[in-house]
């Protein structure tokens, strides 16, 4: 039975660290998408942090509980492993070793405080440990997104996320239009001149344009589609914006790293109001249905006395 409760967190403990494991995979594979303003994408960054701290708070839980290291070591140990089944080398062996050396330190740090500790208080004990945890996590995956961004720059280079840019659009001051509430649209251009357009491209880099644009033209026409001034200046938009970034591309992954750990750290520090209550509720349970009980100690103190 004793066994039994200093292994019942071990499991919801693994299945959170499964989940974060998959959550945090996407972003390293496609590190420009921290940039992005997708809904989606906000919706999975929700859903990383959710598990960050699911796996923070089942992990000090369980230290709390078992507080033995024949138990704590396997666990850790198995817990660390599950970035080997949602990445590839070496991102997923920097993870693993970096994961279970952050959990290590983590289960040092937090024995010593609860064989320290004078009056049991979950809320004052265990919050800082959980977040102690989560920046030492985060601070492993900044570093395998630094490598995976450093990584992706030099196979496919950097381009700036559609919806970032197409949010940028949105901002531009747009042309007067005759009917109040329509975007202004670009009139259908005979066939003819299309084609003397495409065997004269320069025409159209005259007037800062991007040859490519026709293709998109062609593509609407050939629906039935009006084009609209922000399909004419986004590829216009797009290159100059490529073209500034470039001299500065060896800095991108550093920055956009720097972008990750603060928005994991903000948003963890922001979602961390939930612990005392949670923790507070947590024990309470466990003592109001006798899986745990406490016991006073009488201790000798000594005072100084001048």
């Amino acid at each position: 039975m004793l066994l039994f409760k200093k292994l019942i967190f071990a499991l919801p403990l693994l299945a959170s660290f499964v989940f974060f494991s998959s959550q945090l995979a996407p972003f390293l594979q496609n590190p420009n998408s921290i940039l992005s303003l997708d809904t989606s994408i906000l919706y999975s960054l929700i859903l990383l942090l959710v598990s960050l701290l699911t796996s923070c708070f089942f992990f000090t839980i369980f230290i709390t509980l078992s507080q033995d290291w024949r138990i704590i070591l396997p666990v850790i140990f198995l817990g660390s492993l599950f970035p080997l089944l949602f990445l590839a080398p070496p991102l997923n062996f920097v993870l693993t070793a970096g994961f279970l050396l952050s959990l290590v330190i983590s289960s040092l740090q937090l024995q010593k405080k609860l064989s320290t500790y004078l009056t049991f208080q979950p809320t004052n004990l265990l919050t800082p440990s959980i977040k102690q945890t989560a920046t030492f996590l985060i601070l492993i995956s900044s570093l395998a997104f630094y490598l995976s961004s450093n990584l992706d720059l030099q196979q496919h280079g950097f381009k700036l996320p559609p919806s970032l840019l197409d949010t940028a659009l949105k901002f531009m001051p747009q042309q007067e239009s005759g009917n109040l509430g329509t975007e202004p649209t670009i009139p259908s251009i005979p066939p003819e001149q299309l084609e003397m357009l495409e065997k004269n491209p320069q025409l159209l880099k005259q007037y800062g344009l991007d040859p490519s644009i026709l293709q998109t033209v062609k593509s609407q026409q050939g629906k039935s589609q009006k084009l609209s001034t922000q399909d004419l200046v986004r590829p216009m938009i797009e290159s100059q914006v490529q073209s500034f970034i470039k001299p500065f591309e060896n800095y991108i992954p550093l920055l956009l790293t720097v972008i990750f750990f603060f928005t994991l750290e903000s948003f963890v520090s922001l979602l961390s109001i939930f612990l005392s209550p949670l923790l507070w509720l947590l024990f309470l349970t466990l003592e109001k249905s006798g899986f745990t009980k406490f016991e006073t100690e009488m201790r000798e103190v000594k005072k100084l006395v001048v």
